[in-house]
């Protein structure tokens, strides 16, 4: 499902490269960009409105919930700024704002000075830029919003007990800024979302991204992400030098001098993390002050696995139990379906196809009798795959391949199903699929999606959605400790990943009770339609090829099914038929042969 490349491939030109990277720059969209549907990607914070700006109560609350938006450092301060006089010296937060989402206006009584606020908790935002989920419970909060005594305009009398800033001044005023960690096995980037305040001067910000690289990932992603090497710490600031040259500076275990690769790996992660910065300017890296080379160009690419040269994906569908090629698809139509040769492609329900170097990796889910099996192989390019068989129990879901090796090792590939309710684990060497044991996991499991990245993965389970990483063990995956996002939807029943920031969701409106599919930040903190209203039958299976990242947008194709009819989900829904299908069409009709479990392979 992920884009493949030869990342071996990439080391190797990197270590005959020298210090610095040939003149054959390609050129680069400007990014990283909004996520599909989701605001954001302004250049300049709007105006804060002041204490002073209203006297209505509820435009008052508005304003006071933008109050700690910004610069962390001040944040305390404009929300004193807010505060009866009595109350500002005695003004101690705890540390972090909680950001939360209003789920109506404020209920303000006429003739009361009180603002009760009905709120679902998203998260905590810390100094960072980190957004720590909350569990998404509901919440009232309630303020005194008076007059005072010798003084103009209204002011909070009674604040609440922590900093509050509503999702929408996160929006306003914050960039989602993806900043990159290794992944336990340098063989690909991970992606880190942080929040970079707007009014943070450009000049200044390529220093904040130093700073939050060098204090590590996020938590939730160690295991998955490894921080810099021990020791490393930045040397000043990041200056732009006169010929627009971004200086980066860091201490000596930045490098370590036992690691031949260790200097590409560096400057990737740095380029990545700093590609806002970068469109048209080099970058010069110094080791404790030493010229260690200056790159420019987009050599550094493919270390983040969602990257990839090619725009659509192929697109495949079954039709008859068969796996089809869509004409609605890049590559060439008239190939074959790689590595699934003619006696293997019967009685499919649905598949995932992923590539790694020469190799491609293969995981069907095959009707057997009353109940299905699931058959996973790995071949050459051209060539079909032999395939093992593995028995799951109950109601299977649709397979996807988490690790697929840039070598192409054959027995490298380990990717993720749900089987009656619970989370396997299969590996592309032929042994059978392993029950993963998930550290305080919910029960219930009902789909599974991981990212371009293959460590970060959703989970819808309950019909709630989790996020957590993956990272691979002998005999399979393990799964890192769930963290619960809260939704707009409700009674959510599938999922798919759609940018490196945002998931796709299927579920119930709560003011409508009719399913839709929305757009939501893996912190849950942006929610969006894609769909608004897709009737009363529940979308049962979605697939979305995810954005690359150095385009702006969100993903570039989405299919779901519900029904048992399949449809894809751009401007709006557009069944599937058999004029989408590829080669010749089967010559008999029926529901039987209509194009179901649409995947892609980029």
């Amino acid at each position: 499902m992920r884009a493949a490349h030869s990342f071996a491939a990439l080391l190797l030109a990197a270590s005959l490269g020298a210090c610095g990277l040939p003149d054959r720059t390609a050129v680069v969209p400007r990014g990283p960009g909004p996520s599909p549907g989701i605001g954001g990607g302004v250049d300049t914070a709007p105006v804060r409105k002041s204490r002073g700006a209203t006297t209505d109560r509820a435009t008052f609350v508005d304003n006071f919930l933008q109050a700690a938006a910004g610069e962390p450092q001040a944040a305390a301060d404009r929300v004193r700024d807010f505060l009866s006089p009595p109350l500002r010296n005695g003004f101690k937060p705890t540390e972090g704002i909680a950001v939360v989402r209003l789920l109506e206006r404020p209920l303000i009584n006429p003739g009361s000075s009180e603002a009760v606020l009905r709120v679902q908790q998203i998260g905590v935002l810390g100094r960072t830029g980190i957004l720590e989920p909350s569990t998404p419970q509901l919440r009232e909060y309630r303020l005194v919003i008076a007059e005072v005594e010798g003084q103009t305009g209204l002011f909070v009398t009674t604040p609440p007990p922590v900093m509050l800033m509503s999702d929408t001044a996160l929006e306003l005023f914050y960039e989602r800024r993806p900043i990159y960690f290794w992944n336990a096995e340098n063989t690909g980037l991970v992606p880190d979302v942080r929040y970079m305040p707007l009014e943070t001067s450009p000049d200044l910000q390529p220093t904040e991204v130093l700073t939050w690289l060098v204090a590590g990932p996020a938590p939730w992603l160690l295991g998955a992400a490894q921080p810099l090497p021990e020791g490393t710490d930045k040397i000043g600031n990041a200056p732009v030098a006169a010929d627009g040259t971004l200086q980066i500076n860091l201490t000596g275990p930045a490098v370590p001098d036992n690691d031949p690769q260790a200097l590409d790996r560096l400057r990737w992660q740095l380029q990545w993390s700093l590609r806002t910065h970068l469109t048209s300017a080099a970058l010069e890296l110094k080791i404790d002050h030493q010229v260690r080379g200056t790159f420019r160009g987009t050599d550094y690419l493919p270390a983040n696995p969602a990257w990839r040269p090619v725009g659509l994906p192929e697109r495949f569908c079954v039709v008859g139990g068969r796996i089809r090629r869509m004409t609605t698809a890049a590559g060439n139509q008239a190939a074959p379906v790689p590595a699934v040769d003619d006696a293997t492609n019967r009685t499919i329900r649905s598949a995932a196809l992923a590539t790694g170097g020469p190799t491609t990796y293969a995981a069907l889910v095959v009707a057997e009798g009353r109940g299905s099996v699931l058959r996973v192989g790995t071949a050459a390019a051209g060539a079909a795959a032999s395939f093992s068989r593995a028995a799951l129990p109950g109601t299977v879901g649709r397979p996807v391949w988490a690790v697929t090796p840039d070598a192409g090792t054959p027995t490298g590939g380990a990717g993720l199903v749900v089987a009656n309710g619970r989370l396997w684990s299969f590996t592309s060497n032929g042994a059978d699929p392993r029950l993963i044991d998930w550290q305080n996991g919910p029960a219930g499991v009902g789909d599974v999606a991981v990212a371009p990245d293959g460590r970060r993965v959703a989970v819808l389970a309950g019909g709630r959605l989790y996020v957590t990483v993956v990272t691979p063990g002998e005999g399979g995956l393990r799964l890192g400790p769930p963290r619960l996002i809260g939704t707009v939807l409700r009674e959510l029943t599938a999922v798919d990943w759609g940018s490196e920031q945002s998931v796709l969701l299927a579920g119930v409106r709560p003011d409508s009770g009719r399913v839709a599919i929305m757009d939501v930040t893996i912190d849950g903190a942006a929610q969006s339609d894609r769909l608004a209203d897709l009737g009363e039958p529940r979308v049962t299976y979605l697939a979305a090829y995810p954005a690359n990242p150095v385009n702006s947008g969100g993903a570039d194709v989405v299919s779901y099914m519900a029904d048992g009819i399949a449809y894809d989900a751009n401007s709006g829904p557009q069944r599937l038929t058999l004029a989408d299908v590829a080669g010749p069409l089967p010559s008999a009709g029926g529901a039987a042969d209509t194009p179901t479990a649409p995947f892609f392979l980029g």
